[in-house]
């Protein structure tokens, strides 16, 4: 017994100890996920009911959410993960595999995660307009502790190879006590700039605040086409860390750093800011403004392009705003997990290829922002159709219209554990023994997440 209970704790310290998939890097992200827990299929696109993505996400005990279907999953309201413990794989989808929306009756973001230990991978979120004006419809949010009476944790949160757009306050935003969370290799943009925000025209990036917010790494990702907030920064303590991004045809401002809450330590390492057609070029591409004492800000070879032709980056202007402090910048980087670091003046070539939802298939949607970004062309949109049933200030430059999705066909799996048989005849497992939560090799990893995890090679464990 004194063996067993052993194994158990060493195992269970591996375990703890491994990154959430091979090659996480960032905050949070020596999480399980799911791991160890159900494996629960999404067999349809429908809003709720059994075999939908909100069964699956509303249910209580550790799950790995697989689809056998793709498509466009159309939320009639919104949907939170409340419960922890989920690791959602939108790379198991046939067909065109998966995206997200919302219908327009939702005031705010479709999506939101509110708990702990959650990884979601290869998912596309496209919000698009509400019908009337409201404050803050993103396409996803994560959201902490609403005060001290709030028992809500919001920890160990991983977004990786996702794509976020056509949100009308930010695309996408942390807020509250929101901790130790990571956004990477994904695609963040468009947003609409004449969106349904009741504060007029908004079109934002990325929002990572409040106070309570602190431990959060933004790292090789691709944001497109938003006005500012690219990113913005609004924690109030701790350490944010932003590397190695790139940042195309922003409008008002690239980086904006807000310091109204507290103390922000935020690094700025290796990215790379591109203008587009829509680019201010009387503005910095990185903006600190209304900060008080103890705000720094640590810098390190953050590049510009200014011009489609221009032979090499330059470095980016900065420009302070109402920031009181003459010590603002940092020599030394604030403490943060370690990332893998390219050069600023090689993103383009580096991260154009990997970021977003690229299982199965890239969407036009993605296939559009990374052309644009080549090309230095496009611009930010104003609405996702000129038939968009969402409510704007008016369109005149439309996204192109919500991308048509095929189901395409489930995968052969005898057994019903999650796993295609292919996969388990050629790995020596039985197709017809339910065995996707076992480890075969004892590495720390799970059948089936090996089986996901192989489906990228580079992340195979």
């Amino acid at each position: 017994m004194l063996r067993i209970l052993l194994l158990y704790f060493v195992c269970t310290s591996c375990a703890q100890a491994l990154p959430v998939f091979p090659g996480a890097e960032g905050f949070g992200t020596r999480t399980s996920g799911g791991r160890g827990g159900i494996v629960c299929k999404v067999t349809n696109l429908d809003d709720d009911g059994s075999g939908s993505l909100r069964d699956c996400v509303e249910k209580t005990q550790p799950r790995i959410v697989v689809f056998t279907t793709g498509g466009t999953i159309h939320l009639e309201s919104n949907l939170t993960i409340s419960n922890p413990y989920i690791s959602i794989f939108g790379q198991t989808a046939p067909g065109d595999g998966i995206m997200i929306t919302g219908a327009p009756t939702i005031r705010r973001e479709p999506f939101t995660i509110a708990t702990h230990d959650v990884l979601i991978q290869h998912v596309r979120f496209r919000a698009g307009a509400a019908d009337e004006a409201n404050c803050c419809r993103d396409a996803l949010s994560i959201l902490g502790a609403e005060g001290k009476t709030d028992g809500r944790q919001t920890y160990n949160v991983v977004l990786d190879h996702c794509s976020f757009s056509w949100g009308t306050d930010e695309i996408i935003s942390t807020w509250y006590d929101a901790h130790d969370l990571t956004i990477s290799n994904s695609i963040i943009g468009p947003s609409l700039y004449n969106g349904s925000n009741d504060e007029g025209p908004g079109s934002r990036g990325v929002l990572l605040g409040s106070e309570g917010s602190h431990s959060i790494s933004l790292h090789h990702n691709l944001i497109v086409h938003s006005q500012e907030r690219n990113p913005g920064i609004k924690t109030g303590t701790g350490v944010v860390d932003v590397v190695n991004n790139l940042v195309y045809n922003w409008g008002h401002n690239g980086a904006e750093i807000m310091g109204e809450l507290g103390n922000i330590q935020a690094n700025l390492v290796h990215n790379l800011y591109v203008m587009g057609p829509d680019s201010n070029r009387e503005m910095p591409e990185i903006v600190a403004r209304n900060s008080g004492e103890g705000y720094q800000l640590f810098l390190e070879e953050n590049l510009s392009i200014r011009e489609h032709d221009q032979p090499e980056p330059l470095p980016v202007d900065f420009g302070l705003k109402g920031w009181p402090t003459t010590d603002w910048e940092s020599s030394i980087r604030f403490p943060a997990p370690p990332i893998t670091t390219f050069k600023a003046q090689t993103l383009l070539e580096k991260l154009l290829p990997i970021v977003g939802a690229t299982l199965p298939k890239r969407d036009p949607v993605d296939t559009q922002a990374i052309h644009d970004t080549k090309t230095s062309q496009g611009e930010i949109p104003q609405c996702v159709s000129s038939t968009d049933q969402g409510w704007t200030h008016g369109c005149k430059r439309n996204a192109g219209g919500w991308p048509p999705y095929t189901e395409g066909k489930p995968y052969p799996d005898q057994d019903g554990d999650g796993i295609p048989d292919a996969w388990e005849t050629a790995n020596n497992l039985n197709p017809e023994q339910a065995d996707a939560t076992d480890d075969r090799n004892v590495n720390g990893y799970s059948n089936i997440e090996e089986w996901v995890f192989s489906l990228t090679p580079s992340a195979e464990p």
